[in-house]
């Protein structure tokens, strides 16, 4: 179950049962993250609270799931089971020296989120809460964006953004983007190329835009 970290004696006990965690030489990343999804999936909240959670890790996966596109599939679909109406965003970090390509792509593509590579060498355990920091300057969640063209119009391939699609397969007609969070101050671009057609007519659209959030506020 979830408990607060607002006490002494709480926090007390987190770390003894950290410190009772034996090691292994097994990297279960997916396993990790799907258990916490169904801590959060299967606990009542107490008031209103905004889900995330923080994957930390000193290796590169070698056991359960170890592709991106299947983990974030499977993700999405245990938040549809559990009935999760915001998605649950994931701030992936890490020690050690390896090509954490993984990690890289779980920020991306399950989080909207950067990267942290954590310096081993001096006390990390602060920096392991930036995200929690940076949770406070977010203004909106679960952003989606959706382009789609009109009246014989069309989207020139490779000319729009790749990144924070929501969909794997964009058509020439329609592009849908998800973003977890947006902060405070932040822009995001999102260019394309429209190919009108031979004969279209003054004032006709061409294309529709449709945003939608949540207000963290």
């Amino acid at each position: 179950p979830l408990v607060a970290m607002n006490s002494a004696k709480n926090k007390d006990k987190a770390i003894d049962i950290i410190r009772g965690i034996k090691s292994a030489g097994a990297t279960n990343i997916s396993a990790g993250i799907f258990d916490a999804l169904e801590v959060l999936g299967t606990t009542q909240s107490e008031g209103q609270t905004r889900d995330f959670i923080i994957l930390f890790t000193d290796g590169e996966a070698n056991n359960g799931i170890t592709e991106a596109d299947k983990m974030v599939q499977l993700y999405h679909q245990r938040q549809e089971d559990y009935g999760l109406e915001c998605a649950v965003p994931i701030s992936a970090m890490t020690i050690g020296w390896y090509q954490p390509t993984l990690l890289c792509e779980i920020s991306r593509l399950l989080g909207s989120d950067g990267f942290y590579w954590l310096n081993s060498q001096v006390d990390f355990e602060a920096d392991m809460l930036l995200p929690l920091t940076l949770s406070e300057m977010i203004q909106v969640t679960d952003v989606q964006i959706e382009f789609e063209t009109q009246n014989g119009s069309t989207i020139k391939d490779g000319s729009y953004a790749a990144e924070f699609f929501k969909s794997a397969d964009p058509t020439k007609t329609c592009l849908d983007y998800f973003i977890h969070n947006m902060p405070s101050g932040i822009k995001r671009n999102f260019p394309l190329v429209l190919q009108l057609p031979a004969k279209s007519e003054m004032n006709e659209k061409t294309l529709s835009v449709k945003i939608t959030y949540f207000n963290c506020h």
